[in-house]
């Protein structure tokens, strides 16, 4: 047994799997093909399994399922590039490269090149127990008729992502299909959805992956991301319900997303109101600092914010306990939580 155990840690932490840098390496699409160039003449090296393959010709690989992700990396077996619907074994040893969600015409590529020398029992760990996690900057600003997200950086496991300039534009996600898949619209101007109407443009929500009018002085919520995509590094995923009024927007249940977003980091929920048939910013919830794991992070609440906290009942007696220190230290408890003095 003790055998085992120290060839899987060996395997998984010191034998090289996964590109040696993502310098000399680039990602673009191009006509439904993943292009994977090298930068300098001499190439670039993968590890699989700890062997070296080295590329030095673009490599072109067809994305052709739509709306579901495809997964891109080096076969340990053969030595050259594959796809996968199915997600790639962590700590196997194949190379991770892409992951790209095609929808129609659209494709979000999404960088995955992690490091050869990572850990891969690490790596498999924190994508499923932490996913994305914030480093810095992202300050965000919105307004009724847009919205600006200055530079900021977030690791996915080993790999940093990082903005250098503000980002005014997005990709735009919501449901599809009765929920069961999503839509992908990149080069958004505005973290939300409307519907042209005259000289309105009202908003929309996303209805059981439809969508549908914000009625006249209804809430919506949009969730702001960090993403790893190659061209839009910000992505909006519109809110999937609609609220008569802001508190009920603010306690909104968190959106389902029907694939795995374990590379998404969740920056900001911003409240929308349809007004006039206008979006009106109300405001914006900073999510920045809170994770709790993929595929979603979920709320933080302060304290001091909740509701009832001085209601009569609101903290019964049983629900107040006292350490064994007060007793390993002689200090009484008598009584306590029926209105006698404790002593001390």
């Amino acid at each position: 047994m003790a055998i085992n155990i120290r060839r899987s840690f060996q395997d998984h932490t010191y034998v090289r799997s996964g590109f040696l840098n993502r310098v000399d390496s680039t990602l673009t699409m191009v006509a439904g093909e993943l292009v994977i160039a090298p930068v300098p003449a001499t190439g670039y090296d993968v590890y699989t399994d700890g062997v070296l393959r080295r590329f030095l010709a673009p490599v072109a690989v067809p994305i052709t399922e739509d709306r579901a992700l495809t997964y891109v990396f080096v076969s340990s077996v053969t030595g050259l590039y594959a796809t996968s619907l199915a997600i790639w074994d962590i700590q196997g040893g194949d190379a991770p490269c892409a992951i790209i969600y095609r929808d129609g015409a659209n494709y979000a590529l999404w960088d995955e090149r992690h490091g050869a020398d990572r850990s891969r029992t690490f790596h498999a760990w924190a994508h499923n127990t932490i996913g994305a996690r914030y480093n810095s900057g992202y300050a965000g600003a919105f307004t009724d008729v847009g919205h600006t997200v200055q530079p900021g950086s977030f690791y996915d496991e080993d790999l940093r992502f990082e903005t250098l300039v503000p980002i005014v534009d997005c990709a735009v996600w919501y449901r599809s299909d009765a929920g069961a898949k999503l839509r992908y619209v990149p080069g958004a101007t505005t973290p939300y959805t409307v519907r042209v109407d005259g000289a309105d443009n009202i908003l929309q929500w996303d209805n059981a992956g439809v969508l549908a009018d914000v009625e006249a002085n209804r809430y919506v919520n949009t969730y702001v991301y960090a993403s790893p995509d190659t061209d839009y590094p910000v992505y909006c995923l519109i809110g999937q319900a609609r609220h008569t009024n802001i508190n009920n927007a603010r306690g909104e249940a968190m959106p389902v997303i029907p694939l795995s977003t374990a590379e998404w980091k969740l920056l900001y929920r911003v409240t929308y109101r349809n007004v006039g048939g206008q979006p009106d910013y109300i405001e914006s919830a900073d999510f920045r600092a809170v994770t709790s794991g993929p595929p979603i992070a979920a709320s933080s609440i302060d304290h001091q914010s909740l509701l009832n906290r001085n209601a009569s009942g609101a903290h019964v007696p049983e629900a107040v306990s006292f350490s064994d220190t007060d007793r390993l230290l002689g200090r009484s408890t008598a009584g306590a939580g029926d209105g006698e003095e404790i002593a001390c």
